[in-house]
């Protein structure tokens, strides 16, 4: 294969290259072994959790092609399908019902017991893919933590964070969104969740995401600006997060 060098996207975000063909992407990432750490990670994650189908639709991960040992990159196939967004996921609150069934399918795949399950890695809504046309719902970019054995809740309050931060932004609440992705969970999980037993690790969860949140966007954000914009937002995220969710929880488990 070879690479078009006159059409190249590169994430401001992160230390990462993505060449977009008609029918791939390429992804270089320049820390060193992360590519090859990837791509073996898809591997194992497609086999974990093979293409399912739920209804109509068809829930997987993307398929990754091969890795380039010579320029330390991976490519897999290119994505069809609207990527979420907190805008989108404000205004069509049942995409999010799409990520919360793909969830509980993958957990249903990779649940080690009643209290733990192996971690997708970096689930939230910006790699979420959503094809109306072919009725199917994609993952990408499983993150530094794929296969380690954490909660049940914590990937489904990370998502959950991501929305309320998406919406603080917006100047909506995402409660439809979050609702929703809660509500496509409980279809699709197919053990029993009950909140009376859950509660004690939900509040858990929402602890530590509250203050790893804090450390990341407080502690080490180095643009005022931005830090003043979290500091102010940071009062209504804690009220949000120890209150409403598990109020949306118990509203979805106790039914």
């Amino acid at each position: 294969m070879s690479i078009d060098k006159n059409y190249r996207y590169k994430k401001k975000r992160e230390t990462t290259e993505l060449y977009f063909y008609r029918e791939y992407v390429e992804k270089k990432n320049f820390e060193n072994g992360k590519s090859e750490r990837e791509f073996y990670n898809l591997l194992e994650l497609k086999k974990n959790f093979p293409d399912t189908k739920y209804g109509e639709w068809i829930f997987r991960v993307v398929k990754p092609v091969y890795y380039d040992w010579k320029r330390d990159s991976f490519w897999m196939e290119k994505i069809e399908g609207e990527q979420l967004t907190g805008k989108k996921l404000s205004k069509e609150p049942l995409l999010a019902e799409k990520a919360g069934i793909w969830l509980g399918l993958f957990q249903n795949a990779n649940l080690h017991d009643n209290t733990k399950v192996k971690r997708f890695g970096d689930f939230k809504f910006s790699h979420v893919f959503v094809n109306k046309e072919k009725k199917e719902v994609v993952l990408i970019d499983p993150g530094g933590g794929f296969g380690g054995q954490y909660l049940i809740e914590y990937e489904l309050i990370s998502f959950i964070l991501g929305m309320i931060s998406a919406g603080f932004k917006t100047l909506s609440t995402n409660y439809a969104a979050i609702q929703k992705f809660l509500n496509g969970y409980k279809q699709a999980f197919k053990f029993e969740y009950d909140f009376e037993s859950r509660e004690v690790y939900i509040t858990h969860t929402i602890k530590e995401k509250l203050k790893k949140y804090r450390k990341i966007r407080l502690k080490k954000q180095k643009n005022i600006i931005k830090k003043v914009i979290y500091i102010l937002f940071y009062p209504y995220l804690h009220f949000y997060m120890k209150i409403v969710v598990p109020r949306a929880f118990k509203k979805t488990f106790n039914n």
